[in-house]
């Protein structure tokens, strides 16, 4: 959580946060990833009100640090993410918003495609 907790002091640790701050001090404070959300409005929670943090802020904490994106994460988002050479996102609403497990798996096959297609940061 994005609440100050003390990390763990045996082994890899991540952290789930909601701001640009709570980010920055988990990395300060040596987790090995970071998950920061909303960049974009979460498919998954219509009714959230928070602010996203749009791409430009979330660049700002994450550009070549251990950070994912997660809220409103589409293929075409991560790809625009991953050309500007970011850690990485995370899906759910995309996926779990599917109206059947056919037509999950079908856009689960559409990120993949994308993320070979475009490669990592390291591939280019």
């Amino acid at each position: 959580p994005d609440d100050g907790s003390p990390p763990p002091s045996d082994g890899p640790w991540s952290r789930s946060t909601h701001s640009a701050a709570g980010a920055r001090a988990a990395l300060d404070r040596g987790a090995t990833l970071v998950t920061l959300s909303p960049v974009w409005s979460p498919t998954s929670k219509p009714t959230d009100r928070r602010q996203p943090l749009g791409p430009d802020s979330f660049l700002a904490v994450a550009a070549g640090r251990p950070v994912l994106a997660l809220g409103g994460i589409t293929p075409s988002r991560h790809h625009r993410l991953q050309s500007l050479g970011v850690a990485g996102s995370a899906v759910l609403g995309d996926l779990f918003g599917a109206t059947t497990p056919p037509a999950a798996a079908s856009q689960l096959d559409r990120y993949l495609t994308n993320i070979r297609q475009s490669g990592t940061p390291r591939d280019r």
